[in-house]
């Protein structure tokens, strides 16, 4: 089955793609799964930004080798992919990550792309989910991505990039802050 029927065959079963999320007494309808999901995104957000300020300014430009990110740098790319689907869902443009890697800049880039997000997410209606009628249509790699898959990727992508943060702050001796879910 290709990917465009998969979705519709979602979409007919009510939001079939947040089964995850509606074990017994969870969401049952796409309208609580999008308000779990908002839930479920403000402390991915603050756990993020939590890890993120666990770092001393001065290990900011750390990286374990140097064919990776730096551990500032993980965070603006989360910011910047977070612009990505957000210009997907809305057509905004991707603002360019800041040139110096300061706490004070990261954080305000972090902190805007992911606001942008956020209210592109709460802008999603249960109508809208399974539409693949986004700002990326016409490019044949996102024409099957429904705008439910635009928020995955970006709680996947901050997931993945967060997750490699934890272990540069472990490198470092850092203790990472609790988990959060």
């Amino acid at each position: 089955m290709n990917r465009r029927k998969t979705l519709q065959v979602c979409a007919g079963l009510g939001a079939i793609g947040f089964t995850p999320l509606m074990a017994a007494g969870q969401p049952n309808t796409a309208s609580d799964a999008l308000s779990d999901f908002a839930k479920r995104w403000a402390v991915a957000i603050d756990y993020t930004l939590k890890v993120f300020e666990a770092m001393p300014e001065e290990h900011l430009g750390y990286k374990p080798t140097p064919e990776v990110m730096s551990f500032g740098k993980h965070f603006t790319h989360i910011g910047w992919g977070n612009a990505l689907y957000t210009k997907g869902l809305t057509g905004q443009d991707i603002p360019k990550e800041p040139e110096e890697l300061t706490k004070a800049n990261i954080q305000a880039y972090f902190t805007q792309t992911t606001k942008d997000f956020t209210t592109a997410m709460n802008a999603q209606t249960p109508e809208t989910l399974f539409s693949m009628d986004h700002h990326f249509k016409a490019q044949d790699y996102w024409k099957d991505h429904s705008h439910l898959d635009m928020l995955w990727r970006g709680y996947m992508h901050t997931t993945h990039h967060r997750a490699q943060a934890i272990v540069y702050l472990r490198l470092k001796g850092v203790e990472p802050p609790g988990f959060l879910f």
